[in-house]
């Protein structure tokens, strides 16, 4: 019979080792700490347990699912298996935890619930010195939001006018877990001023009181630190920051306006904030952007921002076009025309009525004006015989010698070589208006002949004028020549 032998230091005869498997986790506060009094300013410590094989190579900390890294300026210690938090402030609260890893894989803890007490605080931001507007016998309504660990168990609502502090009656205001509500209404000058809000829990009360400044309701004043850019050649963007709202609710307007004519191109508003974006511009015109606040109470003065053309305008090239007038304009000129028209004729008919009157002086009779009658209808034919003005002529026989002037005057033309036969109307002459007696004195006429005394009206020509002169010959024969 044959047996087996092994020796002593055979792995096979060893126990087997501690089943390798992941971490098992474990956590728990420090267990000298109350965790329901932990209060703002405390120190608080964390302890995590493991169990692992092989032992864990990395330990993470967690505070919900944010991993909390080592850092010593801000209270925050990673020693070994302990976290460490210096000086907890309420944004500490939350839930913990931590998490082992080896070459199994890695394990987590249980959660634990850190809760920091804390005094009551004011909830938002506007209740810290906002304004609030109203007016005499006018009704408002004031809310007081706090934030606290424990809720708060009380709140005292106090009014502060010229530096003296009352507490408001119990009566006006309500409360409900964090909040409270104040009805006031003021009814003279002096019930205008600041109103404050504290509320008390389990850890103290309130250190900064929630404040409200209650003044007369006035319009709201104008937008601050405005500025304006441009998106694009034909956008732009207009922000500015409320100003004070005069204690109700505010708007906001902003007016586009063409530069240079002022012409009013947009209008835009906004009941949230004075932020406008506006689209549409052209491009090749100046802009003047005014923006302003409103409330119940009336409008701000505006604050005028202004823009430049992002291009010159176009340079004509094309042909002329219709030039657009305005229906005022077209009336202006229409009547300019009207007016014009209406002086011109005046002018024409002062002017005819200056050349009738003038006429009518130039054809007035003067006292030695003979007057010659153009009228042929008054005139009496003589076919057989023509008178020669009697100023020059004497005599002559029927052949026509003795002609005028004679032989002995060379510098006068016969005129009686072949003279034409009269024609076969003549002028009859009738007495002028006046006459000088000696006029004619002396001077025989022949039968034929009326006196030249006998004037005729019509054309007007003075004595002077009927002087002699000599006879123009048309057709003649046999005329001698004066040797001039």
């Amino acid at each position: 019979m044959q047996f087996a032998l092994r020796s002593l230091d055979d792995s096979s005869l060893m126990p087997p080792p501690f089943p390798a498997d992941t971490p098992l986790v474990s956590l728990k506060m420090g267990s000298s700490l109350q965790p329901a009094l932990i209060k703002e300013g405390d120190d608080v410590y964390f302890e995590c347990g493991v169990q692992a094989n092989p032992r864990p190579h990395r330990l993470t900390w967690y505070k919900g699912d944010t991993e909390i890294v080592h850092n010593a300026s801000a209270g925050v210690i990673l020693s070994d298996q302990s976290l460490v938090l210096q000086s907890v402030t309420r944004a500490a609260a939350g839930d913990y935890s931590c998490l082992a890893a080896n070459s199994e894989g890695a394990g987590a803890s249980n959660p634990v619930s850190l809760q920091v007490r804390y005094a009551p605080v004011c909830a938002t931001p506007a209740a810290e010195g906002g304004v609030y507007g109203a007016l005499k016998h006018e009704t408002v309504t004031l809310r007081c939001d706090v934030d606290s660990s424990p809720p708060p168990t009380s709140f005292v609502w106090t009014f502060n006018s010229s530096g003296e502090q009352n507490e408001v009656p119990p009566s006006s205001y309500t409360s409900n877990a964090f909040t409270s509500m104040l009805r006031y209404t003021p009814v003279r000058d002096v019930d205008f001023g600041t109103i404050s809000c504290a509320a008390h829990n389990g850890v103290g009360e309130q250190d900064a009181p929630c404040l409200y400044r209650l003044i007369a309701a006035s319009p709201p004043q104008s937008p601050q630190n405005c500025s304006v850019s441009r998106g694009g050649a034909a956008r732009l963007r207009v922000a500015c920051a409320p100003g004070v709202d005069g204690g109700l609710p505010q708007g906001f307007r902003l007016e586009v306006l063409e530069l240079p004519y002022m012409l009013a191109r947009f209008n835009f508003s906004s009941n949230s904030s004075p932020e406008f974006n506006v689209s549409g511009l052209d491009a090749r015109v100046s802009y003047a952007l005014r923006v302003s606040s409103l409330n119940a109470k009336g409008a701000s003065d505006p604050v005028e921002l202004y823009t430049v053309a992002a291009r010159p305008p176009d340079k004509y090239t094309g042909a002329s076009s219709s030039l657009s007038l305005s229906p005022m304009l077209v009336s202006l000129l229409a009547l300019a025309a009207l007016l014009a028209a209406a002086v011109c004729a005046v002018i024409t008919a002062l002017y005819r009525c200056s050349a009738r009157r003038h006429a009518a002086g130039k054809q007035a009779p003067a006292p030695d004006a003979l007057y010659l009658e153009r009228s042929l209808e008054s005139l009496s034919a003589k076919q057989d015989s023509y008178c020669v003005s009697p100023l020059r002529y004497e005599g002559g026989g029927a052949g026509g010698a003795g002609g005028v002037g004679g032989e002995d005057e060379p510098d006068i033309i016969p005129g009686n070589y072949d003279k034409l036969p009269p024609p076969p109307e003549y002028l009859r002459l009738r007495p002028a208006p006046y006459a000088p007696a000696d006029m004619y004195s002396g001077t025989q006429f022949g039968d034929n002949c009326l006196s030249p005394g006998s004037l005729s009206r019509g054309v007007s020509a003075r004595a002077a004028d009927l002087a002699p002169r000599p006879e123009v010959v048309t057709t003649a024969r046999k005329v001698k020549e004066s040797c001039i």
